[in-house]
């Protein structure tokens, strides 16, 4: 294909979206670290810059694998509601985590913070359940988890047939 941009851009943009795959997987790391800062920053108040300075870095993670992976969703390899539904998830759970990373950066103390905070957090874990779960359909399959689901659990995951 001709790139009608200057400067090789849209070349660019579909190699920045082929990252995606590899990109995404950091904010899911970062996310379990922050869940698990969370639980010792209860115990051992030590351990809250730490939590501080991860869900930073989780935030703007999050913000880089819904980018690449916009770029990558504008290709001509993918389209359809599933792709939507993905996209639009992706980038709820970026602005979650960006949230979520900005209310560590300001640094505010009010409980009322903290309990927000703490929302964000679990709504971060089911938004990236949930996003995770629509990308993996989009590349093996809607049926990848629920063909071989038990019976009760298949349902849940999608269509597919059922042993």
């Amino acid at each position: 294909m001709i790139d009608p941009y200057p400067f090789g851009l849209f070349v660019w943009q579909e190699f920045i979206g082929r990252l995606h795959p590899v990109v995404l997987h950091l904010p899911i790391g970062l996310f379990a670290g922050v869940a698990v800062m969370e639980v010792v920053a209860w115990r051992i108040s030590a351990a809250a810059p730490g939590r501080r300075a991860l869900s930073v870095v989780f935030g703007l993670s999050a913000v880089l694998a819904a980018s690449t992976g916009w770029f990558l969703g504008s290709g001509e390899d993918y389209s359809g509601a599933l792709l939507d539904e993905h996209r639009r998830l992706g980038i709820v759970t970026a602005v979650a985590a960006g949230l979520l990373g900005l209310l560590e950066l300001i640094g505010a103390a009010a409980p009322r913070i903290h309990a927000l905070r703490r929302v964000l957090l679990i709504g971060c874990g089911a938004l990236i359940a949930s996003t995770g779960h629509h990308g993996g359909m989009i590349t093996h399959g809607q049926r990848f988890l629920s063909e071989k689901a038990p019976g009760w659990l298949g349902p849940l995951v999608g269509p597919g047939e059922r042993r």
